[in-house]
């Protein structure tokens, strides 16, 4: 129609099919049915299985982008996404550049804190509080947190790691030969319980808990201004 309408920024994350994928065509197609304008950023990123903090300063550019198009109404234009994607949209409201300008946030099927993320991930557990029940991660998921797990691990490290998950089996001298963080990694790639996974998250090296930091909502939630719709399922699928 003529005028301007209300836009959205729905970044996707970590997402198997390709751009063109007839399920993400039918979600633009279908909020550009209600009215909106639709930007859906893909990044080289999602389809390496990885989050990447710089990919939020893009979703910053994307909505400032979307924000000044001639089309858009630039009081009403919000973020949302699926799974990573919500989270890492989360993050980037958050951005002093654009936190006051964003009218609203759709979650659906994000996680708030990455270090839960982990432990939940790790352990098949999902936890509040003092309850907990089994869960199933998607296998997308746990091969995501297993690789910035390893990725995070210090180079020594690392070489170890790899060989242990390739082979499937370690060995004293191997277990002995890592550092405090690198043993943390093992006992997390090795089906802990969620007590094990919450020990070891926490001697995780600097590099990997800086990670997790950034790409965590719950990190500066205070940041965030916009009005927050939350959609969830109790399955990772």
């Amino acid at each position: 129609g003529n005028g301007t309408h209300p836009g959205v920024v729905f970044f996707m994350g970590i997402v198997p099919p390709d751009r063109e994928e007839e399920r993400i065509l039918a979600l633009a197609e279908g909020l550009a049915r209600t009215g909106m304008v639709v930007l859906i950023p893909w990044l080289d990123t999602q389809t390496e299985n990885r989050l990447v903090v710089d990919d939020i300063e893009v979703l910053v550019d994307a909505f400032l982008y979307l924000q000044g198009h001639e089309r858009v109404d630039s009081k009403r234009v919000g973020m949302g996404g699926i799974c990573t994607g919500a989270s890492m949209a989360v993050v980037a409201a958050q951005s002093e550049r654009i936190n006051e300008e964003v009218a609203f946030i759709n979650s659906f099927a994000g996680y708030y804190n990455a270090f839960d993320l982990v432990k939940a991930t790790s352990s098949a557990t999902r936890f509040e509080g003092e309850d907990s029940k089994d869960w199933v991660p998607d296998k997308l998921t746990k091969n995501m947190v297993n690789t910035h797990l390893m990725e995070g691990a210090e180079n020594d490290d690392q070489k170890i790691l790899r060989n242990i998950l390739e082979t499937g089996t370690w060995n004293q001298i191997q277990h002995d030969s890592l550092s405090k963080g690198g043993k943390s990694v093992l006992t997390l790639v090795s089906s802990p319980t969620l007590e094990e996974a919450d020990k070891a998250v926490n001697q995780l090296d600097s590099r990997t808990v800086a990670f997790l930091r950034a790409v965590s909502p719950s990190t500066n939630i205070s940041m965030l201004k916009a009005d927050v719709l939350l959609m969830h399922d109790l399955h990772d699928r």
